[in-house]
């Protein structure tokens, strides 16, 4: 059987904000990450207002830079260590629950008879199911701020029940207009 996988960077709001191209499931996580580029879109965008650099949490293949952060490894890693590896696991699953909710949203993808390889356009399937999955989570209120915020991982609590517009600006997903830049 032949595998894609895909790499992407999910925002706290549930936007997938960065969805790299489908590659070959034997390429190993770390080329893909080298490939994609992202290393140096976030050495020239990713920085707070007081400079400090931004990073993104990846699987522990990718390795660790200023932008970038994993896990820590090896057999004899202190208790703080492996804590904060527990901590960051829980963070870490909301990739893969975004992956979930856009074969959920879109259940012709997770249909291997359709799905074939150099036959079917499967890369751009897939990218144009990611597009409407995050015009979807502009439109309703997403389970992963409600999840960030509720396991306060950014001590914010919101209710279930609370709508979007609640939210504080860093678990908010932009509008739609926003998302696609609509202009008046």
């Amino acid at each position: 059987m032949h595998c894609l996988k895909y790499q992407a960077i999910i925002a706290s709001d549930g936007i997938i904000s960065h969805l790299y191209r489908p590659v070959e499931g034997r390429i190993h996580d770390s080329a893909v990450w080298t490939k994609s580029g992202m290393s140096e879109i976030l050495d020239a965008h990713a920085y707070a207002p007081d400079g400090s650099p931004l990073q993104v949490y990846g699987d522990p293949a990718y390795g660790i830079n200023e932008h970038l952060i994993s896990p820590f490894g090896g057999a004899f890693i202190s208790y703080h260590e492996r804590e904060w590896n527990k901590s960051m696991s829980r963070v870490r699953i909301v990739v893969e629950w975004c992956f979930k909710e856009v074969l959920q949203l879109f259940s012709a993808l997770d249909f291997t008879r359709t799905q074939r390889l150099l036959v079917s356009p499967i890369g751009l399937q897939y990218s144009v199911s990611v597009l409407l999955y995050n015009a979807h989570v502009c439109l309703h209120n997403p389970q992963i701020p409600q999840y960030f915020a509720q396991d306060n991982h950014l001590d914010l609590p919101i209710p279930l029940d609370e709508s979007a517009e609640d939210q504080p600006v860093l678990l908010k997903p932009p509008t739609l207009e926003e998302y696609f830049h609509f202009q008046n």
